[in-house]
């Protein structure tokens, strides 16, 4: 699926069928569209913690690049919904970004 191709159909299932959270999105799209093979190259990133909810992006690569759904991940109410947030996700383009990290090595 083409990235462009892609935005236009979540905006339009964001809309149609009034998602709030990324989970939400993710199980809708696969069943409105009958897409398995879109690929999430990064969950939960950005985390933005507010005092009741937060929010964060997952990375779907494409065929022609990637894009990201921001919308929210958690609540840490159980008398709130998804919707009682108000937020409504939003459609992100994104790049890769190559970066070289480093951990402690383990010594046998």
């Amino acid at each position: 699926m083409q990235v462009k191709e892609f935005i236009d159909k979540a905006k339009r299932l964001i809309r149609k069928n009034n998602i709030y959270s990324i989970g939400q999105f993710n199980d809708e799209f696969k069943i409105e569209y009958l897409i398995d093979d879109i690929k999430i190259v990064s969950s939960a990133q950005e985390v933005e913690r507010h005092r009741w909810y937060s929010v964060a992006t997952d990375v779907y690569m494409l065929e022609d690049g990637f894009v990201g759904i921001k919308g929210i991940y958690q609540l840490f109410s159980e008398q709130m919904s998804y919707s009682d947030t108000d937020y409504i996700p939003d459609v992100i383009l994104y790049e890769a970004f190559p970066t070289i990290a480093y951990r402690r090595k383990t010594i046998s």
